[in-house]
């Protein structure tokens, strides 16, 4: 009798075996399948571009300066500048950023503030600073479309 008691036990064993199989191969194909179901995503085609143009620069014309003559007329500074902006191709297209700096050989004076009446600029300091115009030698003009 005690033969047939170890033959339960082998085969009890043989049924959880089996068991533990179909678990583990059940496990194996769920996670398969939300693998599948990951890998199908799908994303919106875009573009990307590269490419180059000249740029040309737009030529300052007609500068113009005002002057703080009443603060101090023996020595007078720059408080802004007026000028036109040309395009070099015939026509005059708007300009949406510009600035001037006038500068001497120790200091410059930054014109930052910028209204546009038809094709004239005229820029002042939104700081305040200004610089004497016996020292001033270069005016420096950045204009972008």
């Amino acid at each position: 009798m005690r033969v047939r008691g170890k033959r339960k036990r082998a085969s009890a064993r043989g049924v959880l075996a089996g068991r533990l199989a179909a678990c583990v191969a059940s496990a194996m194909l769920v996670s398969a399948g939300a693998y599948a179901f990951t890998a199908a995503s799908t994303v919106a085609a875009t573009t990307a571009g590269n490419g180059s143009n000249p740029i040309s620069g737009y030529s300052v014309e007609n500068v113009s300066y005002t002057l703080s003559g009443a603060i101090n007329p023996a020595k007078p500074e720059i408080i802004a500048v007026s000028f036109t902006l040309v395009d070099p191709n015939g026509g005059t297209p708007p300009a949406g950023n510009v600035s001037a700096v006038i500068t001497d050989s120790t200091a410059s004076a930054v014109f930052d503030s910028c209204l546009e009446s038809g094709t004239m600029w005229t820029c002042s300091s939104s700081s305040g600073n200004m610089i004497w115009v016996s020292a001033a030698d270069t005016l420096y003009v950045t204009a972008a479309q």
